[in-house]
């Protein structure tokens, strides 16, 4: 009676980033073997364990690729030439640790598939090498006061820290850090009580309070009140609300008449003394002192304008002489200064009357 295994499915191969296509070669090859397929066979059941750009490829290609040689060695070509798939070996195995929770064992084999591809003849001390570089600090102080030589000394004493890690108790650090934490609130509490005490003695200490809050922001914004509150109620503990008189009576009080317009104050008066700058005392109840802040009055006063200029030779207001229109009339007609300074000149050099116009001239800006 003759039994017939069960055939056995190789991977399908995508030949998308990331698939290895030398490991799906050597899985092709094992499957192939346990189902007994020679060459010919492989080459034709090759198309159903291929897809997406793997299976384009085939398919544009099959016509050139007679035999499984010829195929395997296209594949490589294409999907997995050697110079890019150590590069990208190289990549990962700078980049790979040990994960949280995996086990010595997988981070290892890992660290040694990944070594194989980037070099087939890579030495131990290399091994080891990258396997210590990537590994927990458990293993790492292990394996450096060891100072194992092959991989496999490594992968024994890695078995025997799972071993031991195995058997030992594990315990709950939450409760150590948090009585670490409360002990610190403690402490701050208090450094916060004794300053506030320091400053301000003539307050009681305050007393602990009921609830503790777990920040420490609270912690002092909690202490600072509990003190100032103690501290304010000794004078201010029953505060009036002051009413609308009050009020309109603190606001007329402090009106400050403005200044006739056209009274210029001279520079002189108008530093006041010492005593006139303080505000005025006024007899307002102390609810309305105590509400509204204290007003620093400033005395009212204009900036007295500069004094206007008066022409030498006019002798009227607004304008110099260089620009007096007189002065340049009477040069344009030729009298002489002692004309002008009330001395009656020669018949020889008289000339003819000067009128002046009734209507002064425009002063210039």
């Amino acid at each position: 009676l003759a039994i017939h295994s069960r055939q056995r499915d190789p991977p399908v191969f995508s030949g998308l980033r990331g698939d290895d296509v030398e490991d799906w070669l050597k899985n092709y090859d094992l499957v192939s073997d346990l189902n007994r397929w020679d060459n010919p066979q492989k080459l034709r059941n090759v198309p159903f364990y291929l897809s997406d750009v793997a299976k384009t490829w085939f398919w544009n290609h099959h016509p050139d690729l007679p035999d499984w040689d010829t195929f395997a060695h296209q594949l490589r070509q294409i999907f997995g030439a050697p110079t890019v798939r150590a590069e990208a070996a190289k990549k990962k195995l700078a980049e790979r640790i040990q994960l949280p929770g995996e086990s010595y064992t997988s981070y290892i084999e890992d660290v040694l598939a990944m070594c194989k591809r980037v070099n087939s003849s890579i030495s131990q001390a290399d091994q080891i090498r990258h396997i210590i570089k990537g590994i927990n600090t458990v293993a790492f102080n292990a394996l450096a006061s060891q100072n194992p030589t092959t991989t496999q000394d490594v992968i024994t004493i890695c078995q025997r820290l799972d071993e031991l890690q195995s058997l030992r108790l594990c315990y709950d650090t939450s409760d150590i850090r948090l009585h670490a934490a409360l002990d610190i609130r403690t402490l701050f509490r208090d450094i916060v009580r004794e300053e506030l005490h320091g400053r301000c003695s003539s307050c009681a200490p305050p007393s602990p309070l009921p609830s503790s809050p777990t920040n420490l922001r609270d912690i002092i914004k909690q202490e600072i009140a509990s003190a100032s509150r103690l501290t304010c109620s000794d004078g201010n503990s029953a505060r009036q609300v002051p009413t609308y008189a009050d009020v309109a009576a603190v606001s007329a009080a402090t009106i400050v008449p403005a200044p006739t317009p056209g009274y210029h104050v001279p520079v002189a008066s108008l530093s006041p003394p010492a005593a006139s700058l303080s505000p005025p005392v006024s007899s307002v109840s102390s609810p309305v002192a105590s509400v509204s802040p204290p007003m620093h009055l400033q005395p009212y006063y204009t900036m007295p304008r500069p004094p206007r200029p008066i022409c030498y030779y006019c002798g009227y207001r607004g304008h110099i002489s260089r620009f007096c229109r007189r002065r340049q009339q009477d040069e344009q007609r030729g009298y002489a200064p002692e004309e002008r300074g009330g001395v009656r000149p020669t018949m020889s050099h008289q000339r003819a009357p000067y009128r002046s116009s009734f209507h002064r001239s425009p002063s210039p800006p």
